[in-house]
């Protein structure tokens, strides 16, 4: 299930996330979008590939310090978790996945952050 996060810190820093997965997190057409070469293998190998998942994931980007959620596709091929991410939608540097969580240190500052679900 989607959700909607806002994380606060003391220094001022906001983040509102989507983060997790709708509906639509297993419509192999939409992953093709996101995930052209994966979206066409699972596409083509259904019977090697036993789970897979298109949702936004927490990232963080040292360079930018910020924030933010990327588009994230999880599937288990024969037995082996792979996990692909988008780079920061900003500056196109690889970014750190945080997952989840409900507590993060803030990119600014690094205190931790408190955070709500606001939908």
């Amino acid at each position: 299930m989607g959700e909607i996060r806002n994380y606060m810190c003391e220094c001022g820093y906001n983040a509102e996330i989507f983060a997790g997965a709708g509906m639509r997190g297993i419509d192999i057409e939409l992953i093709k979008k996101f995930f052209p070469e994966e979206g066409k293998f699972i596409s083509e190998n259904r019977n090697l590939v036993r789970r897979y998942l298109l949702k936004n994931a927490i990232a963080e980007c040292d360079k930018c310090k910020k924030i933010f959620s990327v588009s994230c596709l999880e599937y288990n091929i024969d037995g082996e978790e792979k996990v692909v991410f988008k780079d920061c939608p900003e500056c196109q540097s690889k970014v750190v996945i945080h997952g989840d969580k409900d507590e993060l240190a803030c990119p600014v500052c690094k205190r931790r952050m408190e955070s709500d679900s606001i939908g």
